[in-house]
C-alpha cells in the first residue's frame, strides 16, 4: 500500500493525473489527495512521478489481494479489483483475463486465389515511361489469362513530387538527437525521428523539404537511398553517418557488424547462462539497462540481489533507465566500471564476480568486488566467454533499410482511369492491387494513396529524379478486367500481354 506525506505533499496533482486506475483522487484541491486503498495495486507510478519524494510504501498485505505475475510490475489486487494494465481482474482469488481470445475470420480461399493471381503484375513500370502531359492513360496496359481470371496491369513511371524515404539504421551508436536535421553537402535533407529496438529511424524529404529550396538535393539522396548506393549524411550536433541499403551503417568511419540480440531489459532472458558463474550482470543501454540479480527473471534463475546498483533511473525490478551518449550501449558509460553507481557492502560481498555487457555483445568487461568496495578487473572466465558466445550466435548482422513513400496524385490516377476518385476506391477495397517495380506496397489507411515499399523488394536502379524536384518511381496497377470496366479505365488501349511483349524490348527480374 502507498500514503501521502501531508507536511511534503503540495497538492500538485500529478500523481493523480498519472494513476493508471484513478486511485488517487482530490477530497479538496487545497488539500492532499487521497490513496483509495482498495483499488491501489502497488504499480509504484505514483512515487516515481512525485516531484518532492511525497508518497511513500507500507508494507501492508491486504486480505484477500493477490500478486498478478503476468508482467514485471506485480500488480497487488484486491478481490473483485483490475490490475494497472486493466488486463486482469482478481476473481475470488483466480487471477481471469476480462477479454475472450479472438478467434480468427475464416478464409474465404476463392477470394485468396484472385488476390494472389493479382498480386504479380503482368510487367512492372521499370524502363515504361510516363506520357505527359496529363491526363494521359499510361504507357502500357496489357491483359492475360491468369489462374482462370482475366488480369490487367497498368504501367509508368511516375513522377511524385509528394515523396520520401523512411531509413532504419540498425546500430546502439549515438548519431544525434532525436528531431536532429539532417545534411546532405551543407543541405537540410531530413530529420532524426524515434529509437527502435537497436535501431535508429531517420525521415528524409517529404512534400515540405522536397519545396524548399533544397529540394533538389532531397530528390538526389532519396533516389540514391532507394537505389541502395552509398550515401554520408551529417547529423546535427551529431555524427557523420554512411548508410547503404542492405549493409552495415558507419558512424564516424566505425561500422556497426552486429545488432543487438537483447536489450538490457532482457537480462533476465539470459539468466539461466550465467548461474553459478557470476555473480551480476548490468547491461548498460541508454533505454534500459538490465541489472540481472533484482530483474524477475534473474530471481526466478536463482540470484540474489548482490548489492550493486547500476547508473540510471529505476523503473520496474531490474530495469533503468539510462541516457544517451556515445559509450557503452549507447549510454554516457566510457569505462564500463562506471556502469556501477554504488555498491552497498551491507548486502555485496568481497569477491563477488560482475559482468559488464553490451547489448551486442561487442564489448564487455568482467570484475571482482575488493574488501574496500571498489571493482577490480579481472579477466574473462572460459564458462563466462561460452555463454557469451552462445548470445553472440543470435546476433543478426546489422544492416540498413529503407521503405520509400509517395503520394498518388490526380496525374497518376488519370493514367489509370477516366475517373480518378474510382482508383482510390477500388485500392482501398482490394478490388486493385499496387506494386512498385514488381514489390508489393502498403497503402497507408485513410484517404488519399500513400503507399510505402521496400526498397530491398525492387529490382536495381528502379527510381530516377526530375528537377520538379520530383523522385520517379515504377507503378503498377493490377485488377481483374470487370474492375478496370468498373472504374472507368481505358477499354479502349488495352492490348494483349502475348502481342506486346513481341512489341517492346523486355528484361525478366
Amino acid at each position: 500500500m502507498h500514503r501521502i506525506e501531508k507536511e511534503k505533499c503540495t497538492a500538485c496533482g500529478i500523481c493523480v493525473k498519472n494513476c493508471p486506475l484513478s486511485a488517487i483522487t482530490f477530497q479538496n484541491k487545497k488539500e492532499p489527495p487521497l490513496i483509495q486503498e482498495e483499488l491501489c495495486v502497488d504499480c509504484n507510478v505514483c512515487t516515481r512521478v512525485c516531484p518532492v519524494e511525497a508518497v511513500f510504501i507500507l508494507p501492508i498485505e491486504r486480505e484477500k489481494e493477490i500478486i498478478c505475475d503476468h508482467c514485471v510490475i506485480n500488480c497487488r489486487i484486491c478481490s473483485g479489483k483490475v490490475g494497472a494494465c486493466q488486463r486482469y481482474v482478481n476473481i475470488n482469488g483466480e487471477l481471469t483475463r476480462r477479454r475472450p481470445i479472438l478467434i480468427p475470420a475464416l478464409v474465404n480461399f476463392e477470394e485468396k486465389r484472385r488476390t494472389i493471381a493479382l498480386s504479380r503484375p503482368l510487367l512492372t513500370g521499370v524502363g515504361a515511361g510516363t506520357l505527359y502531359p496529363n491526363p494521359n492513360p499510361a504507357p502500357y496496359i496489357v491483359e492475360d489469362h491468369v489462374e482462370g481470371i482475366d488480369v490487367i496491369t497498368a504501367v509508368t513511371e511516375a513522377p511524385l513530387t509528394f515523396s520520401g524515404i523512411k531509413v532504419k539504421i540498425d546500430t546502439d551508436n549515438f548519431i544525434g538527437d532525436e528531431t536532429a536535421l539532417i545534411k546532405r553537402k551543407g543541405h537540410i535533407i531530413g530529420h532524426v525521428t524515434t529509437e527502435e529496438y537497436g535501431s535508429v529511424m531517420l525521415s528524409i524529404g517529404g512534400s515540405n523539404l522536397m519545396t524548399s529550396k533544397y529540394g533538389f538535393e532531397v530528390a538526389r539522396t532519396i533516389v540514391e537511398i532507394a537505389n541502395k548506393k552509398p550515401v554520408e549524411l551529417d547529423i546535427e550536433k551529431g555524427k557523420k553517418i554512411v548508410i547503404q541499403v542492405g549493409k552495415p551503417p558507419s558512424t564516424d568511419g566505425v561500422v556497426a557488424e552486429k545488432m543487438r540480440p537483447v536489450c538490457g531489459g532482457g537480462v533476465g532472458g539470459i539468466a539461466p547462462l550465467f548461474k553459478g558463474i557470476v555473480d551480476e550482470v548490468i547491461i548498460p543501454d541508454a533505454n534500459v539497462t538490465g541489472l540481472m540479480s533484482l530483474h524477475p527473471g534473474g530471481r526466478e534463475a536463482g540470484f540474489k540481489f548482490s548489492g550493486l546498483i547500476p547508473v540510471g533511473i529505476p523503473s520496474t525490478p531490474g530495469r533503468y533507465f539510462g541516457e544517451k551518449g556515445d559509450g557503452w550501449g549507447g549510454t554516457r558509460i566510457r569505462n564500463p566500471r562506471d556502469a556501477v553507481a554504488k555498491i552497498d557492502m551491507d548486502i555485496a560481498r568481497a569477491g563477488m564476480k560482475l559482468l559488464v555487457l553490451e547489448p551486442s555483445c561487442e564489448r564487455m568487461a568482467m570484475f571482482e568486488v575488493t574488501p574496500e568496495g571498489g571493482l577490480k578487473e579481472i579477466p574473462l572466465t572460459n564458462a563466462v566467454q561460452k555463454a557469451i558466445q552462445f548470445i553472440e550466435e543470435g546476433c543478426e548482422d546489422s544492416m540498413v533499410s529503407a521503405l520509400y513513400v509517395g503520394g498518388i496524385g490526380g496525374g497518376v490516377r488519370w493514367s489509370v482511369t477516366k475517373y480518378p476518385i474510382n482508383l482510390n476506391r477500388a485500392l482501398a477495397q482490394g478490388k486493385v492491387i499496387l506494386t512498385a517495380g514488381g514489390a508489393p506496397t502498403y497503402i497507408l489507411p485513410g484517404g488519399g494513396i500513400t503507399f510505402f515499399v521496400d526498397v530491398s523488394k525492387m529490382p536495381p536502379d528502379s527510381f530516377t529524379w526530375i528537377p520538379t524536384p520530383a523522385t520517379v518511381v515504377p507503378l503498377e496497377f493490377t485488377m481483374e478486367r470487370s474492375t478496370f470496366e468498373q472504374i472507368n479505365g481505358y477499354v479502349e488501349l488495352v492490348k494483349p500481354y502475348s502481342e506486346m511483349i513481341k512489341k517492346i524490348k523486355t528484361q525478366s527480374v
